[in-house]
């Protein structure tokens, strides 16, 4: 039940608490003749794509281990979990490429 609902979590966070709040902030700057939304993280549309992969991956392994929940997915996802929260720190800390301005 757990993993279950971490997929489901994970999926309605990345469809629906990413995407609502900004399909009605565009739809309120449409009527202001504005039609974008400036993010200040750099590194935002990375993570972002590194979640959405992540998640993919998970569902593949899923499928590929015969829907059958077990060790190898568990360590699949510890696996995918650091290596995320790993290439998202060093992400917002510049360390592949500028992405933040630097602190004041």
């Amino acid at each position: 039940m757990a993993f279950s609902n971490t997929i489901g979590s994970n999926t309605f966070d990345v469809l629906v608490c990413l995407g609502l709040p900004w399909l009605i902030q565009t739809a309120i700057l449409s009527f202001q003749e504005v039609d974008y939304i400036e993010i200040q993280s750099g590194g935002l549309e990375y993570s972002a794509i590194i979640l959405v992969s992540a998640l993919v991956l998970v569902y593949l392994f899923i499928a590929a281990n015969g829907f059958i929940l077990d060790k190898k997915i568990g360590l699949a996802c510890v696996f995918m979990y650091i290596v995320f929260i790993t290439f998202a720190c060093m992400l917002e800390m510049n360390v592949f490429f500028p992405v933040n301005l630097p602190p004041c």
